[in-house]
This record gives structure tokens, sequence and C-alpha cells, in this order.
């Protein structure tokens, strides 16, 4: 598909090919910038409505504009789309390419990509379906045409409806108007004397505008500490839209909920200059290889369930599995997490035609065996 697109000389149809390549290696962390230009070409419109996929394999309508003809023809949330293009649902799904949706890790993922990727066309394009009113036994037919929505649909769908994706959208460069978190650590008592325990990434940023980055450990660190003062008899640790960040953070943020030392991960990491891999962390102190978990000086020990979503990623499923492996964790989401939880280098990635980067891991998670971590 390269080749023929540099024959023909057409760069639209060697960014098209060059998605497609990525979206076959299935890591989340193999990204390659996207350029909303093209791509509006082709995913640019939208039809006025998301949908999403229900566990008796239904495609039903989760959210409607209210501005659309597709409202306006009586297409309401809960509705179940029968066709679409003359075709059922379920296959219509299935064919939808998510290339310049990124690449996914787990096959969960990508179905959560291709229904939110259904209803994205290139603007005037029209589209026949057929769909049932909730609770009715009567089919309607209906045409539409895809008009620029400024992605809406997409920010309308599953979890961007629920959950702010901002402090991943700041680290990505994208445009977004949601207000950042206030911080990566959020804390709150719920009622029942439940500790909430919001956790953004694992790694120090200044979302105030201060000049200084708050320690995320030491964060956590008060949290728990607040948290048992309080007395509070659970926590829900909301890990939920968790961009990852730094593994040794991870593991010093565990040292708050372990009351004893335990391993944690070996980092098996690739030397681009010596074309050897490189097992690690190793402790500069005692020389001893892998990365632990500390205890701190204070625990949370009552118990404990993380909220997790696919876009839980990396170190982020890092927390998820350690909270899991706890007697008194467990972890709760209609979704798996992003099934990518290897190393990211600092390197500047691959430097492509049209000033693209693609970027992809530069190591892995290993377990105690020293063999590759699927949690």
């Amino acid at each position: 598909m390269i080749e023929k697109a540099q024959a023909e000389n057409c760069f639209d149809s060697y960014y098209l090919a060059l998605h497609a390549f990525l979206n076959e290696i299935l890591d989340g962390h193999v990204r390659a910038d996207n350029i909303d230009e093209i791509d509006n070409k082709y995913i640019g419109g939208g039809f006025g409505f998301s949908v999403e996929e229900v566990e008796d394999g239904r495609t039903i309508v989760t959210w409607v504009d209210e501005a659309s003809s597709a409202w306006s023809a009586g297409l309401r949330p809960g509705a179940a789309l029968t066709e679409w293009k003359s075709k059922p649902s379920r296959v219509a799904v299935e064919e939808v390419s998510t290339a310049l949706a990124g690449p996914s890790a787990t096959d969960e993922g990508r179905q959560i990509k291709k229904l939110q990727y259904l209803t994205r066309a290139p603007i005037g394009n029209q589209v026949k379906i057929a769909w049932r009113g909730k609770g009715s036994t009567v089919v309607s037919d209906l045409t539409l045409i895809a008009y620029d929505d400024d992605g809406l649909s997409l920010k309308k769908s599953y979890p961007n409806s629920v959950l702010s994706d901002k402090l991943r959208n700041l680290y990505l460069g994208k445009d977004d108007s949601s207000p950042a978190p206030k911080s990566v650590v959020e804390t709150q008592i719920l009622q029942g004397n439940i500790y909430y325990l919001r956790l953004w990434a694992e790694m120090d940023a200044d979302l105030q505008g201060t000049g200084t980055a708050p320690s995320t450990v030491e964060l956590v660190r008060q949290a728990v500490k607040q948290a048992n003062e309080q007395g509070c008899i659970g926590m829900i640790l909301d890990i939920r839209n968790n961009m990852g960040g730094l593994d040794e953070m991870a593991a010093e943020i565990f040292g708050s909920f372990y009351s004893t030392r335990s391993f944690y991960e070996y980092q098996n990491a690739y030397d681009p200059d010596t074309n050897k891999w490189i097992l690690g962390p190793i402790d500069n102190q005692t020389g001893e290889i892998g990365l632990y978990i500390k205890p701190a000086h204070e625990q949370f020990t009552g118990h404990i369930i993380a909220l997790i979503n696919h876009k839980c990623v990396s170190s982020g499923e890092g927390i998820a599995l350690k909270i899991k492996n706890l007697p008194t964790g467990e972890t709760l989401g209609f979704w798996g997490t992003n099934g990518s939880f290897g190393l990211v280098g600092v390197g500047p990635g691959a430097k492509m035609p049209g000033g693209i980067t693609v970027y992809w891991p530069t190591g892995q998670s290993l377990d105690e065996q020293k063999n590759y971590s699927t949690g």
C-alpha cells in the first residue's frame, strides 16, 4: 500500500497506509501523529448520534443531538439500531475501520472503537439506517447525511461522555476545551465513610500553574493518612482514564497499601546502542535487580476497589493489577484495562514523511519468573 502510494505520489494514501499498518500492532503505546486535515476527509462528519453494544449483542443508541435531523425524525437514546447501510448492525460494526483511531491492544478495545467510529464518515456522506424505538416492535427507516459536528459523536461516547481526558490530551498536545483536573490526586469522603481517591497518572504535574509540581506519591500518602484518621471502612481508587507514567512511582504508591516488601516487576529494556536487552532496574546501593514495593510509614488496609476502564493504560494497569492482588482488593469496570503494560522510553520516535512521528514501547514488564506478564 505504501509502495502504491509512493508510485502515485499520493500523500493521503501513504498516511492511511501507515496508520493501517500501525493498527495491526496490538499495543496501545504504538501511535503516530494524526493530521486533522486528512482525518476530516474520512471521519470528519457525524450523523447526530452515538451507539454502544449491550450484553445480548444489540447496538443501542446512547445519545442523540437534539439539533440533528436524527432527533427530528424521532430517534432517541435507548433505540436499537437494527440496520446500517442495509446490513445488520452487528455486521456493519465489525466492518468499521479503526485505523485513524489508533492501535488497540485487545479485541475489547478495538470493539469499543468500532462502535465509536461507526457513526463517523466524510461530510456529506449519506447512510440509510433502520431502528426500533425502546420497548417497541416497529422498525423505522431513516436516511441521514453526515455533517460537520466538530467530533461531537466521539465526545458523547463512553468514556468521553462521562470522564474528562484533559490530562492525556494536554500531554499529547491535542485540543481540549474541558477543564483540567485540579490535581493528579483528588480525594473525597463519600457517604458511608468510604474514601474516594482519584489517581489520574503516575507522574508529578503542576496543574495549578504554581511553578512547582507537587509529589504525587506524597499526595497519596496524605490521602491514606486522612482515610485512616477518619476511620474509613473502605476505599474507592478511581483509575479510569489513568494515563500511566512511571513504574517506579507506581511501586512507591503501593508502599501505602502493602505492609510487607513485595516484588513489583523486572524491566526488560532494549538498548539500541548495543542491540541487546538489559534487565533492570538496578538498585544503586545494593546492586539488586528488580523493582520492589517498600512499605511506607502508614498503610490503608481496609477493603479497596479500583475502578477501571479501557483508557486505564501502562503503569495505571500496574496499579489495577497490584490492587487485585491484595487480599482486600478487587477491580471493577464495564471493560478491562487497555492491555498495554509496557515501558515507554523518552526517545524522539521515528520521523516519517510529512512531519509525522511514530512512537512505540521500548521495553517489557516481566514478572518474578522473568516472564512477560499479561495480568
